[in-house]
């Protein structure tokens, strides 16, 4: 058990670069995806390739349809009715079944677009959100258009934990922007989670 869990990634944060260096980069939240947009996610270990940089951008338009029906601020505090999962889920869909794009990769692209909605996910926050989504109830879009599970199932867990205590973080996180800053969960500030990738 850590005594002081917080102050630990701090110091980590503090020692290790890499996890700035992505949260510094200008990404622009408006409704486009350039290749320098989705090479950021490299300067977390995405450890992406041209061939897997190319997969994302060939879905660029039908992204950026999603992205211009959702505000550059929306978060996942806002209320219910105001967050609008019909286009976060056509964002996630936008880049449905294409080779090498999984949860940690994808998150961490489309966290810069939108990063008060869209928080960066992977295996281990998955197990830990999906738990608590188990007690907050379904979203109204939760499946892929071939019926697998959507990146989607897991923000109730989140949303609940966010409102739940405005002060508390989720799992420790890597991020700067959500770490050191207890303002993570204003609106519009970004909203970043443990990356086990």
């Amino acid at each position: 058990m850590l005594d002081d869990p917080l102050a630990l990634t701090r110091t980590f944060i503090a020692q290790d670069g890499s996890f700035q260096n992505y949260d510094l980069a200008d990404v622009p939240r408006d409704a486009s995806l350039s290749e320098s947009d989705v090479r950021v996610a490299n300067r977390i270990i995405a450890r992406m390739g041209q061939d897997t940089v190319a997969a994302i951008l060939s879905r660029t338009r039908r992204a950026s349809r999603a992205l211009e029906r959702i505000p550059p601020r929306a978060s996942l505090v806002d209320d219910d009715a105001a967050i609008p999962w019909g286009p976060l889920s056509d964002l996630f869909r936008a880049f449905e079944d294409l080779p090498g794009v999984g949860l940690p990769r994808l998150t961490k692209v489309l966290h810069k677009k939108r990063p008060a909605l869209v928080p960066i996910l992977d295996s281990v926050v998955d197990r830990y959100l999906v738990a608590w989504t188990s007690t907050c109830g379904p979203i109204p879009v939760s499946t892929t258009r071939s019926g697998g599970a959507s990146p989607l199932r897991l923000l109730p867990g989140q949303q609940h934990r966010l409102r739940r205590s405005p002060q508390e973080q989720l799992p420790p996180t890597r991020s700067r922007s959500s770490v050191t800053r207890r303002s993570s969960t204003s609106r519009g500030s970004p909203v970043t989670l443990r990356d086990g990738s």
